[in-house]
């Protein structure tokens, strides 16, 4: 009976799926409808839809809660099932990479991992959990097997890693349709976890649930109208126009009233000045015929006074103040009528004193300031409110609607049919750090089912993985340094003396003079006295340019070599009571003026001039010749190659008093090499190859090979004595660098030289691959036997310290 129930169940919650995505469909075409109708221009409509849209949207989630409803009716959750049985998730080996031994170690890649960048911790685990295991102890454990394996191809310097591989199970009896299992591996580092990408396996209805859950929020995000989309939506375009429209009749009736004022002003003035004109103009003519009538009164009384004989001296005078007393006391003869302010109405004062002009009245025109100042208290505010409203609650939104949201930073996320186990083969690389010979592989899990019911799995075992590194290789043996040390040896150096020209006298106080002796003498101070050994001869020999005769240059050499064994004498009786000083006079150097030449780059006949000198039978018609046939070349020579050619060189015979052996073997202890051996065996490649590399020996080779110096490794073991250890640690290497031919050699060399490397080889990958590569094992272990093999066993060679040997 609960079988069917739940049959009957599992199909409404399918139903109920599909009859959301239809829903969805439903709502996605009613929501283009109203993007269309949000371009309406109508405020009314564009409410109407958005309020419709933001109902529609809430609609689907009701629908959910509906069918969360009905699907948890029946009172139990989805995940009971899981609490009545006991299959667990387990961690298991590939086939492919178990070994005959079944042991679990993990290699140690090659190359080193400065500290800044190791995992991060993220919480310590308690420090008194199982202490560590030794390499010999590896665990094999009932259901789990580890190994390990590295890649061929390693990563970047300072990049040290180890790689992890394992499978991992989950029983069908584990997995459904309706719920996710969230996987999450953890490295157990030391005492402290690290985790490890996970793995997200979902079944189709779960799947089905998210999709429609974000969906959901999808078509809720939809609803949101974004601010750029403000002025296209929400502006009342008719609220706009209807002030727009109130402001320019506002501007209209300023313009409007002044320019009627100015007009009634400019009629009025324009009357006035008729007016005054007019009266004014009459006073000038009555002016003029009242002083044109007396003028004709003059003439006259002027011509009856000459008829009669009178003199008319002052007649004129006479009349042309009859004419000034009547003019000034009659107004209409001298009253002068114009406008002036005190006659000019107070409402015109104004304009009497600014003088407008209808043509420069100035008026406001609406411009775009005006309309964005208008349009921004012009929209739907309400509106604006509620999609500002659903903004907000975005991220609240979020989690309500999508409460299984899509996981990212996971190795895997996977639909599951759950009619079959799942099996992952999961591969991890994790850093090296100094110290580290151990880490644990450990699982854990929950399961979320649709209905919102959680199950957390239970631990997998903890897998403990020990490493295997190179540092294993490491000889003790090195930090005693063996000195061969040799009777009879020398040694030599170069001084320039310098001398006055064609002169053989020797002055200390000339140029650098004192310089070179002082290089001299603490040279040979160093050799007698620090390494207590006794100096026996001096010889000088001493060497000339070319600029003069070659006869008389060799002269010159022999007795400039005798100046300074002289002065040595002279200076340092003490240190030169027992030391015999000759004079070896070699005269011109034409081998090291040839040397020099060929190295200049600033002489236009440079090959020309070496073939001179190559076919010279008679020097000094050579040097004349270079002289006169290139002149600005010997310019050059005589001024910058000639000084060096004037020099000497002293060597050193010395002895070790005391010894009658030609030579013996001194052992002494490297100074701290030591500590660095230490470092180098805790994996802190970087500091040790600080201190080993003022050992450059096999350790030192190691430590380089442990950083990924795969190349300066190799140079540095071929010039060592070849050893076991040394010809192995070269296979190794040859195999990084993709020498297999010569890896090879080295290998089997290397058990040859030492046949307990025959037991080491499936410790190392690159070893093991060659192996198994070129099927060596029958030759290893005829050649660990002792039975001979088609190569043959070579010579190891020595190398000693200290100073040349006579």
């Amino acid at each position: 009976m609960k079988l069917i129930i739940s049959d009957i169940s599992r199909k409404l919650r399918s139903a109920l799926h599909k009859l959301q995505f239809n829903a969805y469909k439903l709502q996605n075409g009613r929501h283009e409808r109203f993007e269309v109708c949000k371009q309406s221009s109508h405020p009314a409509n564009r409410r109407w839809f958005g309020k419709s849209a933001m109902h529609l949207s809430y609609l689907l989630p009701l629908l959910l809660l509906g069918g969360l409803i009905y699907s948890c009716s029946s009172g139990e959750t989805m995940t009971r099932r899981l609490f009545m049985q006991s299959r667990r998730v387990h961690l298991s080996l590939p086939a492919e990479l178990t070994d005959s031994s079944g042991r679990a170690i993990v290699r140690e890649s090659v190359t080193y991992q400065d500290a800044d960048n190791r995992s991060q911790v993220l919480f310590r685990k308690d420090s008194t959990r199982k202490a560590k295991t030794s390499l010999s102890e590896v665990q094999n454990l009932d259901e789990v097997v580890v190994v390990a394996r590295v890649k061929q191809k390693f990563a970047p310097e300072r990049d040290g890693k180890i790689a992890v591989d394992f499978q991992i199970r989950v029983p069908k009896e584990l997995l459904s349709a309706d719920w996710r299992i969230r996987l999450a591996p953890e490295i157990l580092h030391n005492d402290s976890i690290v985790p490890l990408e996970g793995l997200s396996l979902q079944g189709e209805n779960f799947r089905a649930k998210q999709l429609a859950d974000y969906q959901v929020f999808a078509n809720y995000e939809e609803s949101i109208i974004p601010e750029s989309a403000y002025d296209s939506l929400f502006l009342n375009l008719k609220g706009i126009r209807k002030d727009m429209r109130r402001r320019q009749l506002y501007y209209w009736d300023l313009y409007n009233r002044e320019f009627k004022r100015v007009n009634r002003y400019l009629t009025w003035k324009e009357r006035m000045e008729e007016r005054f004109g007019h009266f004014n103009q009459q006073k000038d003519g009555y002016r003029l015929n009242l002083y044109h009538s007396y003028m004709r009164r003059k003439n006259d009384a002027s011509i009856r006074l000459l008829t009669v004989g009178v003199d008319t001296t002052g007649i004129g005078h006479k009349y042309e103040n009859k004419f000034r007393k009547r003019s000034g006391f009659w107004p209409q003869y001298h009253l002068h009528r114009e406008l002036t302010e005190k006659n000019v109405p107070a409402k015109y004062k104004y304009f009497f004193r600014n003088e407008p002009n209808l043509e420069n009245l100035t008026n406001y025109t609406t411009t775009e300031k005006d309309s964005i100042a208008i349009a921004r208290h012009r929209y739907f505010f309400e509106e604006i409110a509620g999609n500002e409203s659903r903004e907000k609650q975005r991220d609240a939104m979020e989690k309500k609607l999508i409460p299984f949201p899509f996981e990212s930073g996971l190795r895997l996320d996977s639909l599951v049919d759950g009619g079959s186990d799942f099996v992952y083969h999961y591969h991890q690389t994790y850093p090296v750090t100094p110290g580290l010979d151990r880490i644990g592989v450990t699982l854990g899990g929950k399961v979320s089912a649709t209905d919102r019911s959680v199950y957390t799995l239970a631990a997998s075992d903890t897998l403990y993985y020990l490493i295997s590194s190179l540092v294993q290789l490491a000889d003790t043996s090195l930090i005693v340094r063996g000195t061969k040390l040799y009777r009879n040896m020398y040694d030599r150096m170069t001084i320039y003396p310098q001398f006055e020209p064609n002169q053989s006298r020797f002055s200390i106080g000339y140029k650098d003079n004192r310089y070179q002796i002082d290089t001299l003498m603490s040279r040979f101070r160093s050799l007698k006295a620090g390494m207590d050994l006794q100096m026996d001869s001096l010889e000088i020999r001493s060497w000339a340019s070319l600029d003069g005769s070659y006869d008389s240059n060799h002269e010159l050499s022999r007795e400039r070599a005798e100046a300074l064994g002289g002065y040595l004498h002279a200076t340092y009786p003490a240190d030169m009571a027992s030391c015999v000083v000759r004079s070896i006079p070699r005269g011109e150097d034409w081998q090291g003026l040839a040397d020099r030449i060929g190295k200049r780059q600033d002489l236009a006949n440079r090959d020309s001039i070496l073939a001179m000198i190559s076919r010279t039978v008679f020097p000094d018609q050579t040097e004349q010749d270079i002289r006169t046939q290139y002149r600005k070349d010997y310019r050059i020579i005589r001024d910058s190659i000639y000084p060096e050619l004037r020099r000497m060189d002293v060597v050193f015979h010395l002895s070790r008093p005391g010894m009658n052996a030609v030579d013996s073997m001194q052992y002494v202890v490297k100074d701290g090499y030591e500590e660095g051996l230490r470092l180098l065996m805790k994996r802190e490649y970087l500091e040790a190859f600080r201190v080993l590399s003022d050992y450059p020996d096999y350790n030192t080779a190691l430590c380089l090979a442990c950083m990924g110096y795969n190349g300066r490794a190799y140079d540095l073991l071929l010039k060592l004595p070849r050893t076991g250890d040394s010809e192995y640690l070269l296979a190794i290497l040859c195999h990084r660098l993709e020498r297999d031919e010569e890896a090879i050699e080295h290998l089997l060399e290397s058990v040859r030289l030492d046949p307990d490397k025959a037991f080491r080889v499936h410790m190392d990958t690159e070893v093991l691959e060659l192996v198994t590569r070129y099927n060596l094992s029958s030759r290893i272990e005829q050649i660990g036997a002792g039975v001979a093999t088609d190569l043959p066993s070579s010579s190891s060679e020595s190398a000693t310290d200290g100073l040349s040997t006579d």
